[in-house]
């Protein structure tokens, strides 16, 4: 029996560059009103979500898993150690490469090109504060950066310099790097122990790279159509598009609502 099902957000709930359809939110309502515990897991940290339409989840899986709450209680913090996130945003500084850091309750980044503000908007994501990125990495903790990077740009430029940390990507043209070992998985069993559920009645949904090992994990892993054949071949179902309600149509076809 599910008791527990995480979601994530952008190309997932939410397809790219537009808002929640409103048979998804209907549907996120439905589940939450059977009993069922509805969980986001998302890549933002939780003050960059906007684009849930205002949905009370019952937990907050943020920054890819380093982060999570549940109501003022936070059942999870894992920040990246400090000099490997200080090595990050040196490299990125000084080759001039556009970095977004993500510290508890603020963001930063250095610069934006027009192919990161492209991208910007595409995942609706608000721009920031333009900070010194390096006193940034160097004064709090950070638990999340997103490098501007194309995996080949990623394994020449920064994996030679910093590896004990975890990369992971859901587009070709940007990185998030993580704590090592880290995954929204990590949280995701953090959130459960907390309600008291197994594994084995939990439930994601998921479309990037980042989201593998959430999907991998969870008793039954939902992958949209609109996700690449890596990560479906993690998948227990595969579903719609999100620009289909995928989200909506697996909930049926599994009899959550």
């Amino acid at each position: 029996m599910i008791k527990a099902v995480f979601f994530d957000i952008d190309g997932t709930l939410v397809p790219f560059g537009s808002r929640m359809l409103d048979s998804t939110l209907e549907s996120l309502y439905a589940l939450q009103h059977s009993g069922v515990k509805v969980i986001v897991a998302s890549g933002r940290p939780k003050y960059l979500i906007d684009n849930v339409r205002g949905f009370n989840f019952d937990a907050w899986v943020c920054c890819n898993g380093a982060h999570a709450t549940i109501g003022d209680r936070t059942v999870c913090s894992i920040p990246i150690a400090r000099e490997s996130i200080v090595k990050v945003a040196q490299i990125a500084a000084s080759k001039r490469i556009p970095i977004y850091l993500f510290g508890a309750e603020k963001a930063g980044v250095n610069y934006m090109n027009e192919e990161a503000e492209r991208l910007r908007k595409l995942i609706n994501l608000p721009m920031q504060e333009v900070v010194d990125v390096v006193k940034m990495a160097e004064s709090e903790p950070i638990y999340e950066s997103t490098v501007y990077v194309t995996l080949e740009e990623e394994r020449n430029i920064l994996h030679p310099e910093v590896s004990d940390v975890e990369y992971t990507r859901w587009n070709p043209y940007f990185t998030d790097v993580n704590p090592k070992g880290l995954s929204k998985a990590t949280a995701m069993k953090a959130v459960l122990d907390h309600f008291g559920i197994s594994i084995s009645e939990s439930m994601a949904f998921g479309d990037g790279g980042n989201d593998i090992q959430m999907i991998a994990a969870a008793g039954v892993g939902v992958v949209m159509a609109n996700a690449s054949d890596e990560v479906k071949s993690h998948a227990d179902y595969i579903t719609l598009d999100v620009n289909d309600d995928g989200v909506t149509a697996a909930l049926k076809h599994f009899s959550l609502i």
